[in-house]
C-alpha cells in the first residue's frame, strides 16, 4: 500500500486521571440520608477532580448537612410549619423548631457545597469561567476591538 501509514499513537486517546478515578465508598459513620447524597455526587465530583481525599472531611459536613436539611423538611411537610401558643396576649402563630434547623442545615450546605462547585455560580468560578475583568472588557468595546 502506498502512502504514509497510520500511526497507532495518533488515534489513541488517553483518559485523564481524575476520569480512571473510582469514586471513594461513603464512610461507613454516615448517616443513611448522607450516605445516599455521598454515592449521588461522588462520581461526578471526583470526575472533576473535586473530591481528592484531603476534602474528604468537608464532603462529609455537605452530606450530614444535606441529611439535616431532608430530615426537617420531612417534618415540616408531616406536621406543618407553624403552630398555636397561647400567651397573656392571646393566641400567636410560631414557627416550629424544625423550620429554623432546615434553614441553617441549608446555609451550611451553600457555604460548603460552594467549595465543590454546587451551584451554577460556583461551578462557574472552579471552572475558571468567573466574571473576569470588568474594566478590560468595557475598554475593548469602546475602543472597538469587540
Amino acid at each position: 500500500m502506498r502512502g504514509d501509514k497510520p500511526q497507532a499513537k495518533a488515534n489513541v486517546h488517553h483518559l485523564a486521571a481524575s476520569a480512571r478515578m473510582t469514586p471513594p465508598d461513603p464512610p461507613e459513620h454516615l448517616t443513611p440520608d448522607a450516605a445516599a447524597k455521598w454515592r449521588a455526587l461522588a462520581p461526578e465530583l471526583t470526575r472533576l477532580g473535586r473530591l481528592q481525599p484531603r476534602f474528604h472531611d468537608a464532603f462529609e459536613l455537605y452530606c450530614e448537612a444535606y441529611a439535616d436539611w431532608l430530615h426537617n423538611q420531612r417534618l415540616i411537610a408531616a406536621e406543618g410549619r407553624i403552630y398555636a401558643s397561647e400567651g397573656r396576649n392571646g393566641s400567636l402563630e410560631k414557627k416550629k423548631q424544625a423550620v429554623q434547623q432546615r434553614d441553617e442545615a441549608a446555609a451550611l450546605m451553600l457555604r460548603v457545597g460552594a467549595n465543590f462547585g454546587l451551584s451554577p455560580r460556583d461551578d462557574a468560578a472552579l471552572n475558571g469561567d468567573a466574571q473576569g475583568d470588568f474594566f478590560a472588557a468595557l475598554e475593548d468595546r469602546l475602543s472597538g476591538r469587540k
